[in-house]
């Protein structure tokens, strides 16, 4: 199982796990996923509805693959307790937000290699530098 599918596994057991995520973790997963992934749609629709549940989110992602995809992860038995639960769900999280950051500084570099800028250097770095490990 896939990161993201873990995440999304552990999210439709308990959905008021998202707000017990750090303030940091929660923006930079929000503003640098992908607008069309399913993980993100559910994250920033849990993040805007706070008092959603596992059916509420089923009955909104009823489309397509989304519903198909929600409804097997929904079903999906956890071989953990309601600690390791949570414990696991903010190492998802964190995990997801490296790979998040890595993709950009990736997008970044592609995208200096392409402009030659000097200030854009200098900006990609300092970005690069402070990212956390």
């Amino acid at each position: 199982m896939g990161l993201s599918e873990r995440l999304l596994t552990l999210l439709l057991k308990n959905p008021s796990l998202w707000h017990d995520v750090d303030e940091e973790t929660r923006r930079g997963l929000l503003d640098g996923m992908t607008e069309s992934s399913l993980t993100a749609g559910v994250l920033r629709y849990v993040d805007c509805n706070p008092e959603a549940d596992v059916e509420e989110l089923l009955v909104q992602f009823d489309e397509g693959d989304a519903e198909a995809i929600l409804k097997r992860l929904a079903a999906r038995r956890l071989e953990i307790g309601p600690d390791d639960t949570k414990t696991e769900f903010f190492d998802c999280c964190k995990s997801l937000l490296r790979n998040v950051r890595a993709l950009e500084r990736r997008d970044d570099l592609a995208a200096l290699k392409e402009s030659h800028d000097v200030n854009a250097l200098r900006k990609y770095w300092k970005k690069r530098n402070s990212a956390p490990e």
